[in-house]
């Protein structure tokens, strides 16, 4: 799972890494908008990614 493998990439501190894989959280999220997942459901997912994203380049710069 992306969110899984961010956090191993956050462990070796490969920040591009981790943000990739959290962009294909997010994009995956979108593809099962209204499917498997609510609109409800899909915004907190995508905005908790996003804090994590912002976080993660905060610490890279």
């Amino acid at each position: 799972m992306n969110v899984e493998n961010a956090l191993k990439s956050l462990e070796k501190e490969d920040y591009p890494t981790a943000i990739a894989q959290l962009n294909s959280f997010i994009s995956s999220v979108e593809a099962q908008r209204g499917l498997n997942v609510t609109d409800e459901q899909a915004e907190s997912l995508i905005t908790a990614a996003e804090k994590i994203k912002l976080l993660i380049e905060q610490k890279m710069d």
